[in-house]
């Protein structure tokens, strides 16, 4: 059946799965936009009346890492959320008759903490 389907329908498809939107770099190839540049930042330096000129080039990895000023504390924020609930679903599996305990980053003050 996938043989069927274009590549660019299954792209599309996908896109609209995950609710991923096409980046500036993405739209600048395609001529629908003029820059590559990040538009988070683009909108944020217009508001304080900055200069737009040398903004980083907005792609998959520039929005979902910390590299995006705009987007680094809800970046942060996400990952941190996905690691509590890891860490919860870690320990609430533990079995009793194991010792092993699970240290968290706030918890942990050096590798010797860690190490015991």
């Amino acid at each position: 059946m996938t043989k069927e389907i274009s590549w660019r329908q299954r792209k599309r498809l996908g896109m609209a799965v995950t609710k991923i939107t096409p980046t500036a770099s993405q739209l600048s190839k395609i001529g629908k936009i003029q820059s590559a540049g990040c538009r988070l930042r683009r909108i944020a330096r217009e508001a304080q009346g900055e200069s737009t000129d040398s903004l980083a080039v907005e792609t998959y990895g520039h929005i979902s890492s910390t590299g995006c000023e705009e987007l680094a504390t809800t970046v942060t924020a996400a990952h941190h959320s996905i690691w509590r609930h890891l860490y919860d679903c870690m320990h609430a599996t533990k079995r009793p008759k194991n010792k092993l305990k699970f240290v968290t980053h706030d918890k942990e003050s050096n590798m010797g903490t860690l190490r015991r």
